[in-house]
């Protein structure tokens, strides 16, 4: 098993699957809302600036850097 590592310093452009998130009752809200639950499998699209763009489940996402820091993922 990889070690896990924050979305933010995630590789761009390879599968990752969500360990684990850790944020409050908000911010849990919002990503079970576009589908990122642990296990789930995710690309980072682009992260060079501005928001994370995030395939995730065939779908376009983009998602705060703050968020990103507090989803902790795997590198498949």
């Amino acid at each position: 098993m990889n070690r896990a590592i924050p979305l933010i310093s995630a590789p761009q452009g390879v599968p990752l699957r969500v360990i684990t998130i850790k944020g409050g009752w908000g911010m849990s809200r919002r990503l079970l809302e576009i589908g990122i639950t642990p296990g789930t499998i995710i690309r980072i699209i682009n992260k060079n600036t501005g928001p994370i763009i995030l395939e995730v489940r065939g779908s376009i996402f983009a998602i705060g850097r703050g968020h990103a820091r507090k989803i902790y993922v795997e590198v498949l």
